[in-house]
């Protein structure tokens, strides 16, 4: 039940798509929903910590969710848009504020190669 309404989810937007540009939405769409998922908890501790740190998790949350809302309505540049930038500015402020020690800022290594994989075709 829980795995095939996850399924659900991954394939928002991608049918009857061209298997390229499906797998774009697909991953996009995975990217999405693992950033959400990865994120929740930290609002929970970042509200025990600072409520300032937690009210940057709850726009990042609801981007990272905007992605397969905006998938399924088929805005795919948009959608990959918004992944990307909600990315790397929940990469920037946490890494502006939790300063060089939490090594944050290494996240950007990742997101180098994203707008290739997401956008080149």
């Amino acid at each position: 039940m829980a795995k095939s309404k996850i399924n659900e989810l991954l394939f928002l937007g991608s049918e009857g798509l061209d298997p390229s540009i499906a797998r774009r939405i697909v991953l996009s769409n995975k990217l999405a929903l693992l950033l959400f998922v990865v994120a929740t908890p930290y609002f929970f501790f970042f509200q025990w910590v600072s409520f300032r740190f937690a009210a940057v998790v709850l726009p990042l949350l609801f981007c990272f969710g905007s992605v397969l809302f905006l998938n399924w309505k088929r805005r795919y540049v948009f959608a990959r848009l918004v992944l990307l930038l909600a990315a790397c500015g929940g990469a920037f402020f946490y890494a502006d504020s939790l300063g060089r020690e939490a090594g944050v800022q290494l996240l950007y290594f990742a997101f180098l190669g994203m707008p290739f994989i997401l956008f080149c075709e």
